[in-house]
């Protein structure tokens, strides 16, 4: 009975070897599948978050183009109420309440060659324009630029005034000197991007 119960002994030690065995390849493999998975959303997590980032520093960087290109296009209607009411005088008081209540670093209005033959170059004559402004007054096409600095960002948006003799104001009914489609003027406002 000696040796049955030894070699049933023996036979419950292979089994428990090879259970333990087995349960240590499992373990094994257990533990690389975790490391993968553990891997997998880790790097999925990096990921997601890089993205969630670079979509809000693009978020704020277009909700603040959309801003200064609102309040450029605001600022131009302002200045055609002023033409078409005889004000244009009074405009500087204007211009300085946009600066100081919206935000604006900086605000110019440009004058044409064929406006400054008319109305001469007014409070501009000892402003030079850049090769920006040079650009919006010979083609008519908005311009914006990020600027950067090194700790904030600025946005510069240079919209043109196109004459047009339809709708109203009719251009040329005051600026008798120019054709359907030229420019005018521009204004050229600068500022602060929303932080990101």
């Amino acid at each position: 009975m000696l040796k049955k119960d030894k070699k049933q002994f023996s036979n419950i030690q292979i089994k428990n070897t090879n259970n333990l065995y087995k349960f240590g390849l499992i373990m094994h493999i257990n533990r690389k599948v975790l490391i993968l998975i553990v891997t997998i959303l880790s790097t999925l997590s990096i990921f997601i978050l890089g993205s969630v980032v670079i979509n809000f520093i693009d978020y704020g960087k277009k909700s603040s183009i959309s801003h200064i290109n609102s309040l450029a296009e605001s600022i131009r209607d302002g200045l055609i109420s002023h033409m078409v009411n005889g004000t244009m005088d009074k405009s500087d008081e204007y211009l300085n309440n946009v600066i100081k209540h919206q935000n604006v670093q900086s605000l110019h209005v440009l004058r044409s060659k064929k406006i400054i033959e008319i109305y001469g170059e007014g409070e501009i004559e000892s402003y030079k324009y850049d090769d920006i402004e040079k650009e919006v007054l010979a083609k008519g096409k908005i311009v914006t630029k990020l600027i950067n600095g090194d700790d904030q960002t600025a946005i510069r948006v240079t919209i043109p005034y196109i004459a047009s003799k339809y709708g109203s104001p009719n251009c040329m009914s005051c600026h008798t000197n120019v054709q359907e489609g030229e420019v005018l003027g521009a204004i050229n406002s600068k500022g602060l991007c929303n932080r990101y």
